[in-house]
């Protein structure tokens, strides 16, 4: 058995200048000066058993349950001078979730690690404010209960 904990930062930004869609006459789409930039900095705590795979001590499966929380701000606007459209928000998201894997000790307290997300609940609350006007607040959530390829995890753990 193994507990430890993550500390994790993410910065997402697009920035589209000029985009002009076209598909036929009825069907048209302008994007002009389009910004989003968001920052999150989240704590995770996991717990994980580990069990043997076979007679092997170098190899084991595992599986982590895991609790994240995570805080951050994220801007976006569009347009400019005088159409200039922006939303400012304020952002917390908890995360519970279980990861089974595989682990291979390299040494006795080292470890490379791979693991996909299997089932989790996730929940984000924002408060956002529309160009220094308007405040609003939304919550949304969601849970997944299948295997997700998509979130392949890699990772190297040090035991003490």
């Amino acid at each position: 058995m193994g507990v430890g904990g993550r500390f994790t930062y993410s910065r997402d930004m697009v920035d589209i200048g000029n985009l002009d869609i076209n598909l036929n006459e009825d069907l048209s789409f302008t994007i002009d000066n389009a910004y989003l930039i968001e920052h999150m900095f989240y704590g995770t705590a996991f717990m994980r058993t580990y069990t043997t795979l076979g007679n092997s001590r170098v190899i084991g499966l595992y599986n982590e349950a895991r609790i994240t929380y995570g805080a951050g701000q994220a801007k976006t606007f569009s347009g400019q001078g005088e159409s200039l459209d922006g939303v400012y928000q304020n952002i917390h998201r908890l995360q519970i979730g279980m990861s089974p894997g595989i682990s291979a000790f390299i040494t006795n307290n080292l470890a490379i690690d791979v693991s996909v997300g299997v089932m989790g609940f996730d929940t984000k609350w924002i408060k956002q404010d529309h160009n220094k006007v308007i405040e609003g607040t939304y919550r949304s959530s969601s849970g997944k209960f299948k295997i997700d390829l998509f979130s392949i995890d890699l990772g190297l753990s040090y035991f003490f």
